[in-house]
C-alpha cells in the first residue's frame, strides 16, 4: 500500500510555532507516514528521539526513533491516532547518560493533526455511538433489552452479567468523553461551570517571568468571594456611614456558618488600616503600625443575625484612594465559606525562581517540586590560578578571569543568554580579545559581564585587578542563576477537590503563575441517569 508522507521540517532554531496539518482519514491505520526531517544540529550519536501523542484519549508516547541517512525520522500513524479526528503531535529529543539519565529535553517540532471524516468513517462513528443512553434506557422500559446472549423469550430475567454489561455500557457513554479541563490563572480568573466539584488532577505554581530573587512564599485560592463585588472601584460609593477616621461596609452571611477570610497580599503600603468586625472581635488585616497583629488568612463564624462590618481609613476620602487600596492592601482579599473553598499555602526555604524560559514549579496536587533552575554563590575559591588577562578599550580595562563552578553542581541546560547574575550582567558570549571586548562595549554599552558555558566554566570581565578580586567577591556575594535539566521532586500530595461554589481563581503573588487542570462536573448528567434509572427501577 503506497502511503500518505506528511513532511515536517524540524529546524535548529527550537521551538517553533505548532503547524496544523492534514494527515488523512479518520480510522485508516498505517496509510498516513509522519516524515520529520532533522536539521544537522539536531542529529547526534548521544540523542534519543520519540513523539509524543495528545488526545482526548490521553498521551500516548513512541519508542525511541533512529533518524536515517538523511537525517529523517518516519513513523506510521496508527489508527488509534487517527480515529480520534484531531491530535497533537510534539517530536522531543533528549539527550540520555550512561546511566539513563535524561540531561537534555529539548520540545522540538509541535505539529496537530487533523484527519477527515470521510462517509465511511461517519458511519463507523455512528456504530461506534449507536449504544446511547437513551437507547439503553428505553430497551429496559420496554423489556427488550437482553444482553449480548441473544433473545431468551419474553419471560427472561436481567442476571448480573446484565447488569454488568448495562454498567460497563454507561461508563462507555459518560467516562470516555474528554472530561478534564485545563487553565492558566495569574492574579484573578473565573472559573467554567464544568469546575463544580472537579477532583484537580495538577495545580502547578511557577514565577510567570524571570526573577533572580525567586518566589519563597505562595497561595492559591478557589470558592465564592462573599465580597467579590465589593472589590471594584465601581462600589466605591457603598462606603457611605463613616466613624471617626473609618468608613464601614455591612456584609450579611450566613447565620451560625465558619467562614474564612484571605488577604493574597503579603505586604503592607502607607494607604490603609483596615479590621473585620464579627459580633465584638476585630480581626485586623491591614494595619501599617502594627504589621505583627495582622493575619492573611484567619476563620470565624457569622453572628445570629449574620450581619458583620468591614472597617476601612483612607477608602472614603477619594476613589482615587479607594483604587490605591483595592491594587496594594486588598489585592486579593475575599471572604468564602469555610466548607466552600480551596485554599493552599506552600513555603519554600529555596525559592522558586525562573530563568530563561525555564522556570521552577510547585504541584499541590501531586507535591512535586521539580527544580528546573540553580543558584550558585560565586566565590573565591571557585577562582583558576591563571593570571588574569587584561582587555583595554579606549579608558576602559577588564581582567578577564576564569571560575570552575563545583563538579556537583548540574549542567547547564543550553548555552547563551538564559543566565542571571545578581550585580553583573550577562554577557552574549565569551570575550577573550581586546577586539571582542571593544564591540562587547559599543553594542552593550557595559564594560563587564559573566558568561557561563556548557561545562559550568565562567568567563567574569571584572575593572577589579587581581589583588582586590578576592575582596571582591566577598563584599559583593555574586549570585548566578542558570537553567539546568535536573529535576527533582519533594513535598506531599493531597486530594484536591473544586468546591461546589468555585467560581474564582486567585493567586498571589502577583509574579506567580498557576497551571491547573481538573475533571470536569458531570453532577447534572448523572443526577438526571439516577432519576430516570429510578423511574424504571422495577424492571432491573
Amino acid at each position: 500500500m503506497q502511503q500518505n508522507i506528511v513532511t515536517v521540517e524540524v529546524p535548529a532554531t527550537l521551538p517553533e510555532p505548532a503547524q496544523d496539518l492534514t494527515a488523512g482519514n479518520m480510522y485508516e491505520h498505517n496509510a498516513t507516514a509522519l516524515e520529520f526531517v532533522l536539521d544537522a544540529a539536531l542529529v547526534s550519536a548521544d540523542y534519543r528521539y520519540y513523539l509524543e501523542f495528545v488526545t482526548v484519549s490521553g498521551v500516548s508516547r513512541t519508542e525511541y526513533l533512529t533518524p536515517d541517512e538523511e537525517r529523517k525520522i518516519r513513523f506510521s500513524v496508527p489508527q488509534e491516532i487517527s480515529a480520534q479526528m484531531t491530535a497533537l503531535c510534539v517530536l522531543n529529543i533528549v539527550q540520555v547518560s550512561a546511566d539513563g539519565v535524561t540531561e537534555q529535553l529539548i520540545k522540538a517540532q509541535t505539529v496537530r493533526l487533523h484527519f477527515s471524516p470521510l462517509e465511511n468513517t461517519e458511519k463507523r462513528l455512528c456504530a461506534d455511538y449507536e449504544f446511547t443512553i437513551n437507547s439503553l434506557l428505553a430497551a429496559i422500559e420496554n423489556d427488550t433489552f437482553k444482553g449480548e446472549k441473544g433473545d431468551k423469550g419474553d419471560a427472561y430475567i436481567l442476571t448480573d452479567a446484565d447488569k454488568t454489561e448495562i454498567a460497563s455500557k454507561v461508563d462507555e457513554s459518560f467516562y470516555g468523553l474528554p472530561m478534564q479541563k485545563r487553565m492558566a490563572v495569574q492574579g484573578s480568573k473565573d472559573l467554567p461551570l464544568s469546575a463544580d466539584s472537579g477532583t484537580v488532577q495538577s495545580l502547578c505554581v511557577s514565577p510567570a517571568k524571570d526573577t533572580l530573587d525567586g518566589i519563597a512564599d505562595v497561595q492559591i485560592t478557589a470558592g465564592e468571594n462573599q465580597i467579590a463585588w465589593l472589590l471594584d472601584s465601581a462600589q466605591y460609593q457603598s462606603y457611605i456611614d463613616v466613624q471617626s477616621s473609618y468608613a464601614r461596609y455591612r456584609i450579611t452571611l450566613t447565620p451560625g456558618k465558619p467562614y474564612v477570610l484571605v488577604r493574597l497580599r503579603s505586604g503592607l503600603s502607607q494607604y490603609v488600616h483596615a479590621y473585620l468586625r464579627v459580633g465584638t472581635t476585630n480581626y485586623w488585616f491591614c494595619h501599617q503600625t502594627a504589621a505583627g497583629s495582622c493575619k492573611s488568612m484567619f476563620t470565624f463564624t457569622a453572628p445570629d443575625d449574620g450581619v458583620c462590618v468591614l472597617y476601612a481609613s483612607h477608602v472614603h476620602y477619594a476613589q482615587e484612594n479607594f483604587q490605591n487600596v483595592l491594587d496594594t492592601d486588598w489585592q486579593g482579599l475575599g471572604i468564602y465559606e469555610a466548607d466552600a473553598v480551596l485554599l493552599q499555602k506552600k513555603s519554600f526555604s529555596e525559592p522558586l525562581r525562573a530563568v530563561g524560559g525555564f522556570a521552577d514549579s510547585f504541584d499541590f496536587a501531586t507535591g512535586a517540586l521539580t527544580r528546573r533552575t540553580q543558584a550558585v554563590t560565586l566565590t573565591a575559591e571557585m577562582l583558576s590560578d591563571d593570571a588574569p588577562a587584561a582587555l583595554q578599550s579606549g579608558e576602559h580595562t577588564a581582567y578577564r578571569y576564569r571560575l570552575f563552578l563545583p563538579a556537583e553542581l548540574p549542567a547547564r541546560h543550553m548555552n547563551g543568554t538564559a543566565v542571571l547574575c545578581s550585580c553583573l550582567p550577562v554577557m552574549p558570549n565569551d570575550i577573550a580579545t581586546a577586539a571582542d571586548y571593544a564591540s562587547y562595549i559599543a553594542s552593550t554599552g557595559n564594560t563587564e559581564g559573566v558568561f557561563l558555558d556548557a561545562v559550568n566554566v565562567l568567563t567574569l570581565l571584572s575593572a577589579q585587578p587581581a589583588d582586590q578580586i578576592e575582596s571582591w567577591l566577598a563584599a559583593q556575594t555574586p549570585v548566578l542563576l542558570y537553567a539546568t535539566a535536573d529535576r527533582v521532586t519533594a513535598g506531599e500530595g493531597e486530594t484536591l477537590i473544586l468546591p461546589q461554589t468555585a467560581r474564582q481563581m486567585q493567586v498571589s503573588p502577583p509574579e506567580l503563575r498557576a497551571d491547573i487542570a481538573y475533571a470536569a462536573d458531570i453532577s447534572a448528567v448523572a443526577a438526571d441517569f439516577e432519576a430516570r434509572i429510578q423511574a424504571i427501577e422495577n424492571k432491573l
